[in-house]
């Protein structure tokens, strides 16, 4: 077969269709995903207020139904859930390219109840509409947590 037979021709035009309609594909899969970043301050401070800020890097807004915080084991056995009576648990919205900070002062703050477990990781589960499983986004890393 020739490059200038036109079965080759309609055989090379066909496979460059193909390649190009599956890279526009993923473009757009991965520019529509849920993609999201958590900082944190937690101040030790028994005055100051502690605070986790989620970041919307996605081009879609979000909704967030429920959240938790847990530390989350290096071996695979149950996570151990922070017990608090957060004020903020209602469902929000986080809008393209923003950010939804969450605080905690007074009763519901964490400093104080918040020792370092060795070889954990605090994680916040974000339960988004439209997915099936949490979000979940690691605030801090023990020492020999893995990932």
């Amino acid at each position: 077969m020739s490059w200038k037979d036109p079965e080759f021709i309609a055989l090379a035009i066909g496979g460059w269709g193909a390649v190009l309609s599956t890279l526009l594909a993923a473009r757009e899969f991965l520019k529509e995903r849920v993609r999201l970043s958590v900082s944190h301050r937690f101040t030790g401070d028994p005055d100051g207020d502690d605070e986790i800020t989620i970041v919307n890097l996605s081009s879609a807004k979000i909704f967030v139904s429920n959240w938790e915080l847990s530390w989350t084991p290096r071996w695979g056995s149950t996570a151990s859930r922070i017990e608090a009576s957060f004020e903020e648990i209602k469902p929000f919205e986080i809008a393209p390219q923003s950010k939804k900070s969450i605080h905690f002062a007074g009763p519901t703050k964490l400093s104080s109840g918040l020792k370092f477990q060795s070889g954990r990781k605090l994680v916040l589960s974000l339960w988004i509409h439209g997915r099936s499983h949490p979000k979940k986004l690691v605030l801090i890393r023990g020492p020999w947590s893995r990932n």
